[in-house]
């Protein structure tokens, strides 16, 4: 670190800091202009030429460098991506026997714990540290199965959730404790799989693995520290001020309590999940401090494409239906009203276009019937199948869309014997939505995605997959303006808060990012490798790239 550069976390907010010879960025318009800018107490206090009268203890030399409001993801499960660090990541093995080996070796490590556990008390369930648990399962790549994880795991409870996160394969260990077995019937809003005998296969969609995660036990207060403050960092080195978070009551203590004691640098907008309902949620308090606001609620409408369950008008290719609604539309539409009732901003979850229409078709009535709809940033989370005749509702009804140009990506890979051609041309409709006139809050889904907000540009800009396919073309593809714009000035405006963030201006809240050069100038390629040199949060450096040489003068 060079000298006279303050420590990420230690800068000091007073009198004053300059940011001097900056490309300044301004999301809303997609201006720029060559600024110098004052931060003081937190806020930009005055923008323009490279000097400041004032006393200002520090100046940081940005050299012509790309100066923007930070990145706000507007989908994210925050504190339980945090916790799946901490486990098996599916994705990081190269075949089906790799991942077996690492949940040997770690069902090896548990045994004895497991075997103390159980000495204690049989009729408990295990404790959480006795559970091998991973994500990011593709059971149709890899053809694992129940026998395969009972060979690996044994006696030790073993889940692995696919990953869109609304599946999982488990043990024979693992369905025991949930009280599954050969007869159960499907719950619900979700699907056991079975083998071609009838047996367990081992996979559970969507309700189907609640019992399995139910028998889990919560994560400690210490343990959801250290998961939110380890996601913390890897979101602010990669230029993230602030999260749209699926929050769970447990861990709104643990962010207050790190807010409290200045260590929370993100900003927060929560949605509380419906999972909680029957805990008394529509009477949770809304909560607003300078970092976290809790005033959503999150409904599910069906499930995801990779489990083929999301709600589709037309059946998938090769037999496999056309998905389904993980709750009765009836419920669901008792759900919203009460919510609505209750002065919840909602967020459903609607990924097929069936889902999609239906929640929209909820919306239409309680608009006519004179309940707050429009104007209340309510939002159709994913929208990944749109019918043309519900992409003018949208906008009528002022529903905002949170999009996720990381899902077309993943999803691209397996459309093939799946997607049919005319379910292709209905899918991730973004410009169609923008030239509505739409905000759209642009997220990731982390930990279902990668957090990194330069592949959201780079794959918003392509349309291309993962594996460089593009089986949509590119009329619904954004400029990079217009995702900057989405993963800054629209996500705060769709979380309440575009009269102090999104943008770059006097008054305005310093959550600030500073990349090395200005990515609509680039190619797309070379969006993925954007250096980020430094991020602020209330105007306090929270990271800087090793590199950067702001503080002596020199670029």
């Amino acid at each position: 670190m060079k000298p006279g550069l303050p420590a990420p976390g230690t800068a000091s907010r007073s009198p004053a800091t300059l940011l001097r010879n900056a490309l300044l960025f301004d999301p809303p318009s997609g201006t720029r202009r060559p600024a110098s800018l004052v931060v003081e107490e937190g806020r930009v206090r005055e923008i323009g030429n490279a000097e400041y009268a004032g006393k200002t203890n520090l100046v940081l030399e940005c050299g012509g460098a790309f100066l923007m409001p930070g990145f706000h993801d507007a989908h994210t499960h925050f504190c339980r991506g945090g916790e799946y660090l901490e486990t098996i990541r599916a994705g990081a093995f190269n075949d089906g026997a790799e991942l077996l080996e690492e949940v040997r070796r770690r069902a090896d490590g548990k045994r004895e714990e497991l075997e103390r556990a159980r000495a204690r008390s049989a009729k408990e369930p295990p404790p959480r540290s006795c559970w091998v648990r991973g994500f990011g399962l593709d059971p149709a790549v890899w053809n694992l199965g129940i026998a395969d994880l009972d060979a690996a795991g044994g006696e030790v409870p073993v889940v692995v959730e696919t990953h869109d996160l609304h599946s999982g394969l488990c043990n024979s260990a693992a369905l025991a404790l949930a009280g599954l077995g050969p007869q159960s019937p499907d719950p619900p809003g979700g699907r056991i799989l079975r083998d071609e005998r009838g047996g367990l296969s081992g996979i559970l969609c969507e309700q189907a693995l609640d019992p399995v995660l139910g028998c889990i036990p919560e994560a400690s207060a210490e343990e959801l520290r250290r998961a939110i403050l380890t996601a913390q960092e890897l979101a602010l080195g990669l230029g993230l001020t602030a999260v749209d978070e699926n929050l769970s009551p447990a861990s709104l203590p643990v962010y207050r309590s790190l807010e409290e004691e200045g260590l929370l640098k993100l900003r927060l907008h929560c949605w509380l999940n419906e999972g909680y309902l029957a805990k008394g949620l529509l009477d949770h308090e809304r909560v607003g401090t300078p970092r976290i606001t809790v005033d959503t609620l999150k409904l599910f409408a069906d499930g995801a494409l990779g489990s083929r369950s999301c709600a589709m008008r037309e059946d998938f290719l090769g037999g496999r239906g056309r998905g389904y609604f993980v709750s009765d539309p009836e419920e669901l539409r008792g759900r919203m009203l009460a919510a609505i009732d209750k002065g919840w901003r909602l967020a459903v979850h609607a990924i097929g276009d069936r889902a999609v229409g239906q929640v929209l078709d909820f919306f239409a009535e309680f608009q006519a019937a004179g309940l707050p709809v429009r104007g209340l940033r309510h939002r159709i989370e994913h929208a990944q199948f749109v019918a043309p005749e519900d992409l003018r509702r949208f906008a009528e009804l002022e529903i905002l869309p949170g999009v996720q140009p990381l899902h077309c990506a993943a999803d691209q890979d397996f459309f093939e014997g799946l997607v049919s051609p005319a379910q292709r041309k209905i899918a991730y409709p973004w410009a169609s939505f923008a030239e509505q006139g739409l905000p759209l809050p642009i997220g990731t889904d982390w930990p279902i995605e990668n957090l990194d907000p330069r592949l959201n540009l780079y794959h918003g800009v392509t349309r291309s997959s993962h594996q460089g396919r593009r089986l949509i073309g590119t009329r619904e593809a954004l400029s990079v303006d217009r995702l900057l714009r989405g993963m800054t000035a629209d996500a705060a405006r769709a979380a309440g808060w575009s009269d102090r963030l999104g943008r770059i201006a006097e008054g305005y809240l310093a959550d600030l990012v500073l990349l090395e050069r200005d990515p609509a100038e680039l190619p797309a390629g070379e969006l993925l490798s954007l250096k980020i040199l430094a991020v602020f949060s209330e105007g306090e450096l929270v990271y800087q790239d090793p590199a950067w040489r702001g503080a002596d003068g020199n670029v």
